[in-house]
């Protein structure tokens, strides 16, 4: 209504001046561009947010702009906007509406869906876009044509597609960008889901030719792999398994190997490094019927009979390589040297983590060695126990470690996840359960119970108290963890007695004492 009062006063203002210069054009666009410098200072604060709200009203239930608000405003509120010389000014305010459509969009139908169907796939979106949005913008936009520039021999409708090109490419810029960053936070589980997601990776691969994504895309992986990968809890088997799907993923999304290089590189840092059974795992999944490397192994002796390259779609050119006919030159942020490790083939980049292959010929002739002595074994174990047969469980999560204190080392041998409760001490002194359950990813109630039961083992070897209820803090010297046992009994007497004095049944100090020893030393 109040845009309708503007409209009215800005008609019955001119009524005059039009009667006294009907045919004088220069005269209205005068009066027009005066009426309008006039107006704008007096424009309440909220106006911009209000003429967001209408704008976003309309796109949601179309229609709103092109009914006259009532009898007493027979123009409609897109003409009114239009001759007050308010759509041009306040037309970043109309396509920041669009932006947030496409946000809305993009996050309700493409988050989590990588199944690629019709509407989360960027075609989906750029198709929704253009059929939604962009008649919309077309809509308003030819409504108040009005107030575009005249051009000759040109329809309306003409005009307004002409003036809506630059639009309509910042507003599909932002779709791939907003897409791609949307894809970017997701990409470490698009990677674990390889290769149902291959569609997905193409999708994201057009958005990184379009936006300058990829220095983005490099930070968020390499902060999620050493959150969600690099660290004790995780096995070292589902560590290799990911760097395979990773190595695939990202010879989709770019070709060269620039990407793939330095994401990878951490992660065969920390394989090579911190692992020390990456050997017997490569070569275990390479032996063993069952793992994905044995499938790869297989893939590789077919092709190589057929002389093709063997598990790449995008064969890597040698260094230097400049006689050859499909010979390119590096990308531009290609660091150098970043073809060093970067193989055509999956299981040559693996052994390649190492700088000699030694350590692999050793593995394999052990584990060929020890799986002849254990077929000998069941062989005669069947002939002393008919009808039984011997099943062969290996411990797991075994680990050798050093604990240096400031006081003494010590060299034990534990459990994984007692190993990785003493790693995270090793960063911070303190530590909650609930911190502690966060970091391990610990869900359910019995890996609460192991939990609680690690703590306890390394309190038993005087390193990790309890110091408060829930909170628990490493002791360097068994003198400070002694010093702590002193300070928990004397509070814990004193709850003794204040316990008793409650209740109206003080005793002698004996019977306070007898308390005090089945008290338990959290209290």
């Amino acid at each position: 209504k109040l845009i309708g009062r503007w409209h009215m006063i800005f008609l019955a203002w001119y009524e005059p001046l039009g009667a006294l210069t009907p045919e004088d054009a220069s005269a209205y666009t005068l009066y027009s561009k005066h009426f309008y410098s006039l107006l704008l200072p007096c424009l309440p604060k909220d106006f911009p947010s209000a003429l967001k709200d209408l704008f976003t009203a309309d796109l949601m239930k179309p229609a709103v702009l092109f009914i006259p608000s009532s009898h007493h405003f027979p123009h409609t509120p897109i003409q009114q906007l239009s001759a007050l010389g308010l759509l041009s000014r306040f037309q970043p305010i109309l396509f920041s509406v669009g932006y947030d459509a496409i946000d809305r969009r993009i996050e309700t139908t493409c988050k989590g869906e990588w199944t690629q169907s019709s509407e989360s796939s960027l075609e989906g979106m750029l198709n929704w876009f253009r059929k939604d949005i962009g008649l919309w913008l077309l809509k308003l936009l030819e409504a108040a044509d009005g107030r575009l520039p005249q051009g000759s021999g040109k329809t309306a409708r003409e005009r307004v597609i002409e003036l809506m090109k630059p639009a309509m490419s910042r507003f599909e810029y932002h779709i791939y960008k907003s897409l791609s960053e949307l894809r970017i936070g997701e990409l470490f589980d698009i990677i674990i889901e390889f290769p149902d997601t291959v569609p997905v990776l193409h999708d994201l691969r057009i958005c990184l030719t379009k936006t300058d994504q990829r220095a983005l895309l490099v930070k968020k992986l390499c902060e999620s792999n050493s959150r969600r990968l690099l660290h004790p809890g995780a096995d070292t088997q589902d560590i290799i398994t990911q760097y395979i799907s990773l190595i695939k993923a990202l010879r989709l999304l770019d070709p060269p190997g620039v990407l793939l290089s330095c994401v990878a590189h951490p992660v065969r840092a920390y394989l090579s490094r911190s692992r020390e059974d990456t050997i017997r795992c490569i070569v275990t999944s390479l032996v063993e019927p069952g793992h994905s490397l044995g499938d790869e192994l297989d893939r590789t002796s077919n092709s190589n009979q057929n002389n093709q390259f063997s598990n790449s779609e995008f064969p890597l050119q040698e260094e230097g390589d400049y006689g050859s006919v499909s010979w390119l030159p590096d990308p531009v942020d290609a660091p150098a040297g970043y073809k060093d490790g970067l193989k055509d083939d999956v299981i040559e980049s693996l052994v390649s983590i190492y700088e000699t292959r030694d350590g692999f010929f050793k593995e394999l002739q052990n584990l060929l060695a020890s799986r002849l002595l254990n077929k000998t074994f069941e062989q005669a174990y069947k002939r002393q126990k008919v009808d039984r047969i011997l099943r062969w469980k290996s411990q797991l999560g075994s680990v050798s470690i050093a604990v240096e204190l400031e006081d003494r080392t010590l060299n034990l041998e534990v459990s994984t996840l007692q190993a990785s409760v003493i790693e995270l001490f090793s960063k911070s002194y303190k530590y909650t359960v609930e911190q502690l359950k966060k970091k391990l990813r610990l869900k359910s109630s019995k890996g609460m119970s192991l939990l609680r039961n690690t703590l306890y083992f390394w309190s038993n070897l005087e390193v990790l108290k309890e110091i408060e209820p829930g909170l628990w803090r490493l002791f360097e010297t068994r003198k400070s963890f002694v010093a702590s046992n002193a300070r928990t009994s004397r509070h814990g007497e004193r709850s003794i007695s204040s316990m008793l004095l409650l209740f109206g049944r003080e005793k002698e100090q004996v019977r306070r004492r007898g308390l005090l020893f089945f008290l338990p030393p959290s209290v």
